[in-house]
């Protein structure tokens, strides 16, 4: 029997730093440019639970958000973005100026990143993980505050597309993206909603 859920994929808005360095699992909170961002994506959802990464520049936004609407919140530590090791809290420019090689990164971004960056593998296996429990929540409609990095792993996984596919979604802040999850006892599928 065929089943679905309603999904928002909410990317956070713009922290402390603006967007010229490298976060990963770096906690650095909204600017109130940032808040305003999600305020304005949420504006005129309709959900029934909220899902958050645990990094305060999703959670703060998303547990405020959840208390006002009287809706549950959920902190999953799935969600969290992807570990960047020795490249967080560098700037993007010097990155890219020394150490990666764009076109190389498109064909084959785990072998651009550091050795301690988190495995592509382990984030693979977490929003898996994630995906196979969220089908069990009771609500019908869920908003989901994360990062772009782990929400362009969770559309990898639902769209069925290649990570390196996924991984050239331009996501700016605050970016909201609404799917139709459906599955059966085999398969899960997405059907991402462009907007009117």
């Amino acid at each position: 029997m065929l089943q679905s859920k309603k999904l928002w994929l909410l990317r956070h808005g713009e922290p402390e730093g603006g967007d010229g360095r490298i976060r990963g699992q770096t906690d650095d909170p909204l600017t109130a440019y940032g808040w305003q961002q999600l305020e304005a994506a949420v504006q005129n959802l309709v959900v029934d639970c909220v899902y958050t990464s645990p990094l305060q520049r999703c959670c703060a936004f998303a547990e405020q958000y959840a208390q006002a609407q009287q809706l549950p919140c959920i902190v999953e530590p799935r969600l969290i973005e992807m570990g960047m090791g020795s490249w967080e809290g560098l700037a993007k420019k010097t990155v890219l100026a020394g150490t990666i090689d764009l076109w190389r990164y498109a064909q084959s971004p785990q072998s651009q990143l550091p050795t301690d960056a988190e495995p592509f593998s382990a984030i693979e296996a977490r929003v898996e993980a994630w995906l196979q429990e969220f089908r069990q929540c009771d609500a019908e409609r869920l908003l989901v505050v994360a990062h772009a990095g782990v929400i362009r792993f969770i559309l990898a996984a639902l769209l069925d597309m290649p990570i390196e596919s996924a991984l050239r979604i331009k996501l700016p802040f605050a970016a909201c993206l609404s799917l139709t999850v459906q599955w059966d006892e085999f398969r899960m599928l997405g059907q991402l909603h462009w907007p009117a």
